[in-house]
């Protein structure tokens, strides 16, 4: 593998890497039922204003997305478990019985068969 793209810890991410992590994204953000997960949530607009009480560390599409545009994820793994952590929240926050969980859940299917296709 040739020289990654250096990031502010000094890791690299290999281009390679980044393109399939870019790949990945892509489809997650044209997915269907995505939206939820498009930008960060909003307490207010979400009618959840104990989010933030339950969720430390919130994470959405949106911020991964500019994390891999800015050079700011450091690997395949980290893009991974910052979409994991994306889901984990939904998980955390949304009961299962809840539409959003369950639209997590159809994300989080979709999201592995495509980390399974390309980091095989």
């Amino acid at each position: 593998m040739g020289p990654g793209v250096p990031t502010a810890d000094g890791s690299a991410l290999t281009p390679s890497d980044l393109r399939e992590c870019r790949s990945i994204l892509q489809s997650l953000l044209r997915h269907p039922l995505a939206w939820p997960f498009l930008a960060p949530v909003d307490p207010v607009a979400a009618m959840a204003p104990d989010y933030f009480d339950v969720v430390k560390k919130p994470m959405d599409l949106s911020s991964i997305n500019q994390k891999l545009s800015s050079s700011r994820a450091s690997s395949s793994i980290g893009f991974v478990a910052d979409i994991r952590l994306m889901l984990d929240n939904c998980f955390l926050y949304n009961p299962p019985v809840n539409q959003i969980h369950q639209l997590g859940r159809s994300l989080e299917a979709h999201f592995i068969s495509l980390v399974q296709r390309s980091f095989p």
